[in-house]
């Protein structure tokens, strides 16, 4: 029974969720008194084919055993998911850590370029609004009075 058990190969099955050994129960209590002196070499010789044999005493912890074993695969389950939703996380922060540092980049060039062109704008002796000035003193006058007049010359023209 023991080698016609596991040449069935019940552990190999593609659609059940089963553990490596095939369980065999025995119904009535006081079966493994029949082995007698052979008992441990039963059991033994059953190991070795995945058959594990259970009368109604036995059958309750290998029950237990299997659910255990269950509950261990599940949780190893888990585990690999959790696992690869934590290399999912830390991908995306890695990614958005890379973005905000290209912004801030960014960013700081566009401060750069901003502080050139008000340089160019305002800042020093050759700065447009300076070069402005000197053209207006060259005509005379302040410069917002004479802007003003300017100003009213071109809408004249326009």
């Amino acid at each position: 029974m023991i080698d016609d058990t596991n040449d069935l190969e019940y552990a190999k099955l593609q659609e059940i969720n089963s553990i490596d050994s095939t369980v065999v129960y025995f119904p009535m209590v006081n079966t493994f008194e029949t082995f007698e002196d052979c008992f441990v070499e039963v059991i033994q010789y059953a190991q070795k084919r995945n058959v594990l044999l259970a009368n109604p005493t036995i059958i309750l912890y290998v029950v237990n055993i299997i659910r255990t074993l269950w509950s261990q695969e599940r949780r190893d389950k888990n585990l690999d998911l959790v696992k690869d939703y934590v290399e999912k996380i830390y991908n995306q922060i890695e990614g958005i850590d890379s973005s905000l540092q290209k912004t801030i980049k960014d960013f700081e060039n566009i401060t750069e370029q901003t502080k050139s062109l008000k340089n160019k704008l305002r800042g020093g002796r050759n700065s447009i609004v300076e070069l402005a000035k000197k053209i207006i003193s060259l005509i005379g006058g302040t410069p917002k009075k004479k802007m003003d007049d300017w100003i009213n010359v071109i809408n004249s023209i326009s």
